[in-house]
């Protein structure tokens, strides 16, 4: 790997474990020194739209929100009007909005996709998105987020590969048309989740780089729970047989060897269990911070394009209320965004 990321990654194991001190000062030091003065896009998803755009959360973390997650997915009434972008318009919101679109669904499929039969829907996303714009400072487009799941209509599966790629092909070719070509700053997402699942194989799934502007991941402290510094070196460069990423530095490794920046629009604590977990929350925020671009509007490949806590459902919820003290508790003692 890199020079750069060698360093990175020394200076990180190192706060992890808390012995780095005595064997790599030099690298620590200066790892230290250039994460300093760097700044990432931070923020959250939150089942209250609100909570996020008139400022609520970005008060109570003491950072203001720069990025954000709204899911638009579960009708095609949901994709098209897109009402959670109606909050942060109507806020004068200036951070970016990572908006999760859905895909084929409802009669819908990859095949039919492929062939045309969701260029309809797309446009009128696109159209939607540019409507009701307000002051964003940038749109993340993830389509069908976490496809390579099997749990949402829209999950691929391996019979459906070629022609989950011709249709992402006519995704991406619309969004270019219909935002892009009219000087929006908007960013084709491909999201996706940690683990790809089903017997499919993520390195035959993925479209051509040239169709996607950033690779996101959405990565909770599950299978297994990230709770010690053991279990975390043990996961954190995780691959899958086929070789795919499924650990986070593995992730942001895979990133740049394609040539993208990496997003997490749901990072999270434990969505399955009730695991109040500080530990997990910490080791966020120094890997986010190993990772930082010089400038967060214009993350490189291999660094964070930006980061939404999920800020939803009672097990992993930090704000307004929650069942996870000491998570949010450490959470707030950071700076997430620096």
């Amino acid at each position: 790997m890199p020079q750069t990321a060698f360093t990175r990654r020394t200076a990180l194991r190192g706060l992890v474990i808390g012995a780095a001190a005595a064997t790599a000062p030099a690298a620590i030091n200066s790892a230290s020194a250039v994460a300093a003065s760097r700044r990432w896009l931070s923020g959250a998803g939150d089942d209250s739209s609100s909570n996020i755009a008139f400022g609520g959360f970005g008060t109570w973390r003491g950072e203001a929100s720069t990025y954000a997650r709204v899911w638009a997915d579960a009708t095609f009434p949901d994709m098209t009007n897109i009402w959670m972008m109606d909050s942060y318009r109507d806020a004068g919101w200036t951070g970016t909005l990572d908006i999760a679109c859905g895909g084929p669904r409802d009669g819908q499929t990859w095949d039919s996709a492929a062939k045309g039969g969701m260029d309809g829907t797309w446009r009128s996303v696109c159209r939607t998105v540019r409507a009701k714009w307000g002051k964003l400072s940038g749109v993340h487009l993830s389509m069908a987020h976490e496809l390579n799941g099997n749990w949402f209509p829209w999950s691929v599966d391996s019979s459906e590969i070629t022609s989950f790629k011709r249709a992402w092909a006519r995704w991406y070719a619309i969004v270019q048309d219909e935002l892009v070509a009219e000087g929006t700053n908007v960013k084709v997402n491909l999201s996706l989740n940690c683990d790809t699942v089903g017997g499919l194989s993520l390195l035959k799934l993925l479209p051509d780089t040239d169709q996607f502007d950033l690779v996101g991941v959405d990565l909770y402290s599950m299978w297994p729970d990230l709770t010690t510094p053991s279990v975390w070196r043990a996961t954190e460069d995780l691959r899958m047989k086929d070789g795919a990423p499924r650990g986070i530095e593995a992730w942001f490794d895979f990133a740049r060897s394609i040539g993208k920046p990496l997003s997490f629009p749901e990072w999270g604590l434990n969505p399955q269990s009730q695991s109040d977990n500080p530990f997990y929350i910490q080791q966020m925020h120094r890997t986010f911070t190993a990772h930082a671009p010089a400038d967060p509007h214009r993350p490189k490949k291999g660094q964070l394009a930006g980061e939404a806590y999920f800020n939803t459902w009672d097990q992993c919820r930090l704000f307004p209320s929650t069942n996870n003290p000491r998570a949010a508790a450490m959470y707030r003692s950071l700076k997430f965004g620096r």
